[in-house]
């Protein structure tokens, strides 16, 4: 799997491109990639998808648009409720987090 944030996020497996068409879905699929490897807060998630106008249900809807991006093929995991995360390998992640 292969993970592309220049232009539209793009999500590449051996089948070709991973449809994850909704906006929020790619939203915490982008924020975990650039933190890849690290647990992310459903808050800190919640925070990146609407800034200072967080919603009441932020953290289910984090929640679900992790298990959409999750289902799309991209190998993420959940700590206990309290953080996400993404596990990549370095070959994975876009050229200019390799290094």
């Amino acid at each position: 799997m292969e993970f592309r944030l220049l232009g539209p996020l793009e999500v590449v497996d051996d089948r070709g491109t991973v449809a994850l068409r909704a906006a929020k879905p790619r939203a915490v699929l982008a924020v975990l990639l650039l933190h890849a490897n690290q647990p992310v807060s459903a808050e800190r998630l919640a925070a990146a998808l609407w800034g200072d106008e967080v919603q009441p249900d932020a953290v289910r809807t984090v929640r679900v648009s992790w298990e959409a991006a999750r289902h799309a093929g991209a190998a993420m995991t959940l700590d206990d409720a309290v953080a996400y995360a993404l596990a990549a390998p370095a070959t994975e992640l876009p050229a200019a987090q390799r290094a």
